[in-house]
């Protein structure tokens, strides 16, 4: 299941953690794939993404630092 919070994401198994990562440093397009492929729904994951866009730890790169991991995607 979809982490809904960053406490919750902490809580998580580290294959739902790099789930999560890889959703969210996602192009749309792939994003709409991850959904379908992890059984997710938008609405489900909307939360995970307002926070994610507010983070002040976020950088602006395609990189999301969480819970000590870093999550690139190839450029």
């Amino acid at each position: 299941m979809v982490p809904l919070s960053k406490a919750d994401f902490n809580s998580k198994r580290t294959e739902t953690k790099l789930r999560a990562g890889i959703f969210l440093v996602a192009d749309p397009a792939r994003q709409e794939r991850l959904l379908n492929d992890y059984g997710w729904a938008c609405r489900q994951v909307q939360p995970l993404i307002d926070i994610f866009k507010k983070d002040p730890e976020r950088d602006g790169s395609q990189e999301a630092k969480t819970s000590g991991l870093v999550f690139r995607t190839a450029t």
